[in-house]
């Protein structure tokens, strides 16, 4: 007999920024996977015990791809609790991480910050 796999999922849809998610789920030291469900896959951020450990965004994998989602606008949301990654492509503590993102966010021009993220066809 097959047993299913039991997965947890919390729909957090646009309760929470990205950044909002990765401080809490990183000071409670969660580990899972946060996907953002209205872009094109993939678009996903690994945690390990609180920790930014992979994360990938089209063609970018790592820092790059994990501040390109920290700075989407308007993201939905669910986090996959007890998913565990297949590789480790960033070694940054996830609070260096949300400090970069927010300074490229103050770099960026007003009209690229305040466009809405494009729903999924």
């Amino acid at each position: 007999m097959t047993t299913a796999v039991h997965r947890d999922t919390v729909k957090l849809g646009k309760i929470l920024t990205i950044a909002e998610q990765i401080q809490a789920f990183g000071m409670a030291r969660k580990t899972g996977e946060i996907f953002v469900t209205n872009v094109a896959p993939p678009a996903r951020i690994n945690m390990v015990e609180g920790e930014i450990v992979d994360a990938q965004f089209g063609l970018h994998s790592g820092v790059q791809a994990a501040i390109s989602l920290i700075n989407l606008p308007d993201p939905q949301t669910e986090f996959a609790v007890g998913d565990l990654p297949t590789r480790r492509t960033i070694e940054m503590p996830f609070m260096e991480i949300l400090l970069e993102a927010a300074r490229l966010k103050d770099e960026m021009p007003d009209s690229e910050v305040e466009r809405p993220t494009e729903p999924l066809k």
